[in-house]
């Protein structure tokens, strides 16, 4: 945490620098778009023996991004990303009755819901005052919640839920249409895989109460990607 905050403020100092040169770009950013997420688990239960699963879900993500950026010749630019993102939903497919079952919360198993970070530098060209072609890669922080599923249980006990938390990398690729004027749409595509993270499972026993279960995994590979579209506020 005390690295992310230094990186944070070290981007930030950077970015005023360049604003006070005039030469920064900056905006706000609003997206939503589905995510195919895929997580393959590898861990151990009481006895000592591999549990394998792999996970597959279809969901429904909203972001708030901001760019930071600033020139570094007439058509190229340099900065920092910012991206909160989170979603939910189990969808079959991404037609408009699932999409409307996952709003109306009508869906099997009730879940996942999901959320993270993406932070790290950007790159940008721009052509002319028609559009711009950004860039990041860095660092991704997930949290994912899946419910009433039996995933890393060999017990008899009915599971509620199951958390996985990753850190990982990722990258970001963005089109934004005349980005030289105060609002602009935008269409993008944002990815990640994780390296290493945690998963527990939450249990209910019938008549027993619920107990918790889990720890480190021994292998976990989250992965996913972001189709999505936009608009964003300029400055």
């Amino acid at each position: 945490m005390k690295k992310l905050t230094v990186i944070i403020c070290v981007m930030l100092s950077l970015s005023a620098g360049a604003f006070a040169s005039g030469k920064y770009h900056g905006d706000i950013q609003f997206h939503m778009g589905g995510t195919a997420a895929s997580s393959y688990v590898r861990t151990y239960d009481s006895y000592n023996a591999i549990t394998e699963e792999k996970i597959k879900t279809k969901q429904i993500c909203f972001d708030i991004a901001t760019w930071h950026m600033w020139d570094l010749g007439e058509c190229c630019s340099l900065g920092f990303v910012v991206d909160f993102y989170g979603g939910f939903g189990n969808l079959d497919n991404w037609s408009a009755a699932s999409l409307n079952r996952a709003f109306r919360n009508d869906v099997e198993d009730n879940g996942p819901i999901f959320g993270g970070i993406f932070i790290g530098p950007a790159f940008g060209v721009q052509f002319g005052k028609v559009a711009k072609l950004s860039l990041g890669i860095g660092f991704v922080s997930d949290l994912s919640v899946l419910y009433r599923n039996d995933y890393l249980s060999n017990t008899s006990g009915d599971v509620t839920s199951t958390l996985i938390c990753s850190a990982g990398v990722g990258a970001d690729v963005q089109l934004k249409l005349f980005p030289t004027i105060f609002f602009s749409p935008i269409i993008g595509y944002r990815c990640s895989v994780g390296i290493g993270g945690k998963v527990s499972a939450y249990e209910r026993e019938h008549g027993r109460g619920s107990y918790s279960s889990g720890g480190e995994a021994d292998a976990i590979v989250p992965m996913n990607g972001t189709l999505y579209v936009g608009f964003s506020f300029n400055w």
